[in-house]
């Protein structure tokens, strides 16, 4: 997946949370390819997205 589209989901599903939108932001990153991702800012901000779903 291209880094660009890769960010702008985890950016996307970042504002999904913050308006209490969980089931939103869970399918919206759901399908990343976490594996092809060669961005350390982008899969930190993924982990900590994954992390709030996980908690709320």
């Amino acid at each position: 997946m291209r880094r660009q589209r890769a960010l702008y989901r985890v950016q996307l599903a970042e504002l999904q949370l913050a308006q209490r939108e969980n089931e939103q932001a869970a399918t919206t990153i759901a399908d990343l390819d976490t594996a092809s991702l060669d961005s350390h800012r982008i899969t930190t901000r993924l982990a900590a997205v994954q992390h709030n779903l996980a908690t709320a």
